[in-house]
């Protein structure tokens, strides 16, 4: 370290010498023209016939006073006895006389001449092509370089050739000052390396050089992005201002990150390979906090096209972040995401305490918002529409889905608006931690508000517009809660809500209240009763798991407005195929209207008379939905609801006790209604007051019945009267 220091100091020590050198042999060849010219006659022309050699005279011009001498017989100009003032560049450049270091003025603008002109960083000459640096065409040799230090545009600074000492300032005009530092922020088109001023409003791209156009600014960017990151502790802000811009590679961002969009800023993201377009996101933080993105609607447009697969290419890509805010942008057009919301369990953990908030994405081709990493995050107002292409989907306006390394607790989503995307509005999918060596078990996801128009699909099945889903059979229990309140799906293509492989012994559990469907099939082209159905619980013979359920739903509905143009089947159904079943499902208050099922089901019980079963399925309503049945008929559709027989003695059958745990069945006769009979399956009892059961009641005048599944063979009575 020493010697490299002694080195340095050598190296300072002879640049001092060369530059005192320059500046004494200037004054020392002016003292020697003024002593040349002293008592020389002042003339306005010189005269001829030429006198005889040695004969000086001082020359009065426009520009200034010139010595003149006779040499071999004829006048040899021989220096300036005060500063030359020329009009303007060409006649400064066609001057005489000059000695080098000299100063002289071309239309109020100051020049020195030197004899050995400037220099290159490799010290070849430079060409002299703009105002600062003029060739002497009438010396033979040298140029005349500019002292000027202020700028009429920042490409004028940016293809100044000059050799400009560190720590000289430099001004350009309306836009910014800088500093010239060999080992400075910003390097310059003509060979100055400057650092640009931090002003009282922050940087500002323009300061940096970026302008609008389709020029690629992804190298400039990047240096005025890495030079607006906090120093120090000290906060610094860097202001894109106004323009269409053009960028062919990432923009990482780093600790201590505040960007402001100006109104009117739209980025054209270009990556010029497949691959590239596939994998380069455009503004990207790993592993970094304090990360703030302010866009004030600012445009981030992608390219898709070319793309084949799904990868990193998305609008906003966020690994492992810590305290972050994106606000106020409109994405569009990426290869993968329009945001993406990821990080690990070992190297940079999880996103955490992160808002974003305001932020649309469209036309992505996998997905809007994909989150899969976080701890507290929040999105609010998030609009995730038209999603799709991308080859394997799932394509949702807003998926919430981690990997198995990944930690998912503390997801809160506010207001969300998704619309038109090929498949999901919003996904919902915690299988991947149900694995053998996660990162955690735990699933906390809240969405508050919010409205989905025109999602899901009518290709293949389990596309609702509001879905929740694990991609196979659960190893383990993933602990948590996903709570939906206040939601409301416009128009499904099919389905409105459902589940998929939603383990009643290892899945989240699920809280709906106040989710509302209105027109399902709102295509008109699905082809089955449970793709025309608002709500679809339904464990079939596709699903990898053996029971469904955990689910909660409360003051939800489903409504089809089409009159007579109507869709919808059933507002929900309940259903289980061979070797299936639901499991723990509280339904309270659920009302459908204008469904076209003759039976007219609120909650459509179907797993009670079909191949499956359930256990611990409660339907109930507080304001006592009832319909009206005349006819004899197996009831275990209308579970929960109020059955009111308005005329006639029909006999209703219950379904088999064994097969609806839980489920109550309510019978009520109308005043003059007399001799309805309630029957059991074969071998189930009925019982209550009588402790052997009896396999049916009739129920007479005013009767009314309400039985309660106790599994097995056993119905109890829960409350009647008027039965014998």
């Amino acid at each position: 370290m020493p010697q490299q220091f002694d080195l340095l100091k050598a190296s300072a020590i002879t640049e001092i010498q060369e530059d005192l050198e320059g500046v004494v042999s200037f004054y020392r060849d002016q003292a020697e023209l003024a002593a040349k010219a002293a008592g020389a006659p002042l003339v306005s022309a010189l005269i001829d016939p030429v006198p005889a050699n040695n004969t000086i005279v001082i020359l009065q011009t426009s520009a200034g006073g010139q010595v003149w001498e006779v040499v071999g017989g004829v006048w040899v100009i021989v220096g300036w006895i005060t500063k030359p003032e020329f009009p303007n560049l060409a006649a400064m450049a066609a001057s005489s006389g000059l000695t080098n270091g000299q100063e002289v003025t071309a239309n109020g603008e100051r020049f020195e001449y030197k004899v050995n002109g400037e220099r290159d960083a490799e010290g070849e000459l430079v060409t002299a092509d703009n105002a600062l640096v003029v060739d002497a065409v009438g010396m033979t040799v040298g140029q005349l370089v500019s002292k000027r230090t202020d700028y009429n545009s920042f490409n004028e600074m940016k293809n100044d050739v000059r050799s400009l000492p560190d720590g000289t300032s430099l001004t350009v005009n309306g836009l910014s000052n800088y500093t010239v530092n060999s080992e400075g922020m910003l390097p310059l088109a003509g060979g100055l390396t400057v650092d640009v001023e931090y002003g009282n409003a922050g940087f500002s791209t323009k300061a940096f050089g970026i302008f609008g156009g389709n020029t690629d600014i992804t190298e400039l960017l990047q240096i005025a992005v890495t030079a607006s990151r906090n120093q120090g502790g000290v906060e610094r802000v860097l202001r894109v201002n106004s323009g269409i811009y053009k960028t062919a590679d990432s923009i990482i961002l780093g600790i201590g990150q505040y960007i402001i969009f100006d109104p009117g800023v739209k980025i054209n993201h270009v990556p010029p390979t497949q691959v590239d377009i596939e994998t380069k996101p455009l503004f990207v933080a790993s592993g970094q906090s304090e990360v703030y993105l302010f866009g004030n609607g600012a445009k981030l447009v992608g390219t898709k096209t070319g793309a084949v697969a799904e990868g990193l290419g998305s609008g906003i890509y966020l690994y492992g972040v810590k305290n972050f805010g994106v606000y106020d942008f409109n994405i569009s057009n990426f290869a993968t995401d329009g945001v993406q919301i990821t990080g690990d369990n070992t190297g940079a953990g999880p996103c955490e305490n992160g808002v974003i908030s305001n932020v649309s994405a469209d036309s992505c081709r996998r997905n809007g918002f994909s989150l899969i990493c976080y701890r507290s995050v929040t999105l609010i107002n998030p609009r995730g529409t038209n999603s799709g292409g991308a080859p394997v989907g799932p394509w949702a306006g807003i998926d919430v889905e981690p990997n198995f390394d990944c930690f998912a607790q503390g997801l809160t989503i506010i207001n969300p608006y998704t619309s038109g995307n090929a498949g999901y509005g919003l996904l919902i999918v915690p299988g991947a931690l149900a694995g053998a060596s996660v990162a955690s078990n735990e699933f906390y996801v809240t969405v508050l508000g919010g409205r989905s128009v025109s999602d899901g699909a009518t290709a293949g099945t389990n596309y609702a517009a509001l879905q929740f889903a694990n991609g196979g059979a659960m190893t383990n229990r993933v602990f948590g809660q996903v709570s939906v309140r206040d939601y409301t799906v416009v128009l499904p293509k099919s389905r409105g809500v459902s589940w998929h492989n939603w383990d009643a012994d290892k899945s989240p559990r699920v809280v709906l209240d106040n989710v509302q469907v209105l027109d399902p099939d709102g295509t008109r082209v699905a082809a089955t009763n449970n793709e025309r159905t608002g709500f679809v619980i339904d464990c079939n013979a596709a699903m990898a798991t053996s029971n469904m359920g955990n689910i909660h739903m409360k003051n939800c509905g489903a409504t089809d407005r089409r009159g007579g143009s109507s869709r919808m089947i059933w507002g929900c159904i309940l259903d289980a195929g061979s070797g299936k079943s639901l499991k723990n499902i509280l339904i309270e208050n659920f009302v459908s209207d204008g469904q076209l099922a003759a039976a007219k089901y609120d909650v459509n019980t179907a797993f009670t008379t079909t191949a499956g079963s359930g256990e611990n399925v409660v339907v109930r309503c507080d304001d006592e939905r009832s319909v009206d049945l005349s006819g004899s008929q197996v009831i275990g559709g209308f579970g929960g609801m109020i059955i009111n027989v308005p005329s006639g003695s029909p006999a209703f059958t219950l379904p088999a006790a064994a097969k609806c745990k839980g489920l109550s069945f309510i019978i009520q006769n109308a005043d003059g209604v007399s001799a309805v009979t309630v029957t059991t399956q074969t071998a189930d009892k009925i019982r209550g007051y009588d402790v052997a059961g009896v396999d049916s009641i009739v129920l007479d005048d005013g009767g009314y019945l309400h039985a309660t599944s106790a599994g097995g063979n056993m119905w109890r009575i829960k409350q009647v009267a008027g039965g014998r």
